[in-house]
């Protein structure tokens, strides 16, 4: 038993072994440290660290005060929400007083043949209610309660006087509706919605720039790989050229443009490098945060897990989506409201202002504060007041400048949808054709490098047996070296085209799962639904 077990683990350990020794020397080695990341991770990173989208994730918030702003009618003369007013008030007068003998024996006053100084206290309390509505009414509760003090020489005694009143008005037409009293309100919260779509294009646009980034480092790292490759091939031709030397078959010339042809490869073996580092910095610096990318100093090495997804080819579709899901037309559309909406404030401001008001009030008087209170709760002494006020500017050069003003606007903004429906039209052709151009581009470019590797195993067969020279071999050599480089090229291209139209069309958010709005609340969800 103890033998079978032995036997197994020795087995298995002569296979493992072997395996992990060949996966080491498979294992790719690069002149400086190098980081793994793939398009999500680097999506993702960005979405976390990119300074552009946290600055601009501030937009909408900075927009939510202006709306509370608006919606309690902050700036306006009478604000939306209730507003509460206290005074006190003291007033002091000394006034001429004269009684004559008549007067004092009807009243029981002292009489005084000359004026004398008598003087008055007055003291009062009020406290008031008041709120504005986006009708055009207004009302206004106040309870106001004085007591005067007043000299004995005068005969008269101190009283105590309360005051219940209520009083509301209502703009009959100028300032008649929701429209006109809403209208800032309205334009703030369409203006809020435009922050929030001016952030999901951002968004798009720092999307496809990292999308961009990131195939730049896979273009730069493969040319890297070529150049790589065209060296090696060099140092075997020259090692060949060499041999030949050494045994008579060819001249030291020969020899000569092959080392000059390596040390040419060399030489771009360190400019790819060089390429590969800036495209690493360029796509480091959208998804790293500053403290890291201060310190980074490693090639970014890109996964290319899968092949793209190809989208669907057809116009009306493409034309479809981008009307329903780019935010720039959306964001135009939302101005037009706007624009009408003060279009139909400034239609109002031209009319007259005609203004109904009515008012109760109660009140009582008495010696102590006591008595004052129990005679208004009697609700004998009461008033009732009702107003009618019109006025009206002979000329109104201001809001008639205003009115065509709003009307100009508006027509502005209708024309600015107009245009970018046109502008997305345009980008969806554009793009639809810059993908199958790149399609077909890419198998022509594939036809191409194949041949030029049969043209080039075949001039180094050639040359190997004395049949073909150095300059043949190292001109078809850099033919399809050159291949190789617009294969690469026209593949990438086609990535970067499908990126270009999941712009055009609005889609990118849903392509990678992306909820924008949990974003803005700094969480990160994936949609289960497959994109659109």
């Amino acid at each position: 038993m103890l033998r079978k077990k032995f036997r197994t683990v020795y087995f298995g350990l002569m296979v493992i072994v072997p395996m992990s020794w060949l996966n080491a020397q498979k294992r790719e080695v690069f002149p400086i440290p190098v980081q793994r990341l793939a398009l999500r991770e680097c999506i993702l990173m960005a979405l976390r660290h990119n300074l552009e989208l946290k600055m601009e994730a501030l937009n909408p918030r900075i927009l939510d005060a202006e709306l509370d702003k608006a919606v309690a009618g902050w700036g306006n003369p009478v604000l939306y929400e209730p507003v509460f007013r206290a005074s006190v008030e003291h007033v002091y007068n000394e006034n001429p007083f004269y009684v004559s003998p008549l007067a004092a024996a009807f009243f029981g006053a002292p009489a005084n043949d000359k004026f004398t100084p008598n003087t008055q206290h007055t003291a009062t309390l009020n406290f008031s209610l008041e709120q504005r509505f986006t009708t055009g009414t207004s009302y206004v509760f106040s309870y106001a309660h004085s007591y005067t003090k007043v000299d004995l020489t005068s005969g008269l005694k101190d009283e105590y006087i309360p005051q219940i009143s209520l009083q509301v008005s209502q703009n009959l037409l100028k300032g008649l509706g929701k429209i006109p009293n809403e209208a800032p309100i309205l334009i703030a919260r369409n203006n809020r919605k435009i922050s929030f779509l001016a952030f999901r294009l951002r968004l798009y646009q720092i999307l496809q720039e990292v999308e961009n980034r990131f195939w730049d480092v896979v273009l730069a790292k493969e040319q890297w790989e070529l150049k790589k490759k065209s060296l090696k091939v060099a140092r075997e031709l020259t090692k060949i050229a060499m041999e030949k030397e050494r045994v008579g078959k060819t001249s030291p010339l020969e020899t000569l443009r092959f080392r000059s042809a390596e040390a040419t490869r060399e030489a771009e073996l360190l400019e790819a490098l060089n390429a590969w580092k800036n495209a690493s910095d360029r796509l480091a610096e959208l998804i790293m945060p500053l403290r890291d990318f201060q310190s980074f100093r490693r090639l970014i090495l890109p996964k290319v897990r899968r092949k793209m997804e190809v989208s669907p080819l057809d116009l009306r579709k493409n034309l479809a989506m981008a009307l329903k899901f780019r935010p720039e037309l959306e964001q135009a559309k939302l101005k037009l409201r706007s624009s009408e909406v003060y279009l139909a404030k400034a239609g109002n401001d031209l009319l007259p202002q005609l203004d109904l008001s009515a008012g109760i009030f109660w009140t009582g008087a008495g010696e102590t504060i006591g008595e004052s209170f129990r005679e208004m709760e009697t609700l004998d002494f009461y008033g009732f007041q009702a107003a009618l006020n019109f006025s009206y500017p002979l000329f109104q050069k201001g809001a008639r400048a205003e009115y065509r003003k709003a009307q100009l606007q508006a027509r502005q903004a209708r024309l600015g949808v107009l245009l970018q429906k046109r502008q997305i039209y345009l980008q969806i052709r554009v793009a639809l054709r810059n993908l199958l151009s790149a399609q077909k581009i890419y198998k022509a470019r594939q036809k191409s490098t194949k041949f030029a590797k049969r043209k080039l195993d075949k001039e180094k067969e050639m040359f190997r047996v004395g049949r073909s020279t150095s300059h043949n071999v190292i001109k078809i050599e850099e033919e399809h070296r050159q291949a190789e480089v617009f294969e690469l090229q026209a593949k990438i291209n086609i990535y970067k085209a499908q990126v270009a139209l999941e712009y055009a069309r609005g889609t990118l958010l849903q392509r990678h799962r992306i909820i924008w709005e949990d974003f803005l609340s700094k969480r990160l969800l994936y949609e289960k639904r497959k994109s659109p």
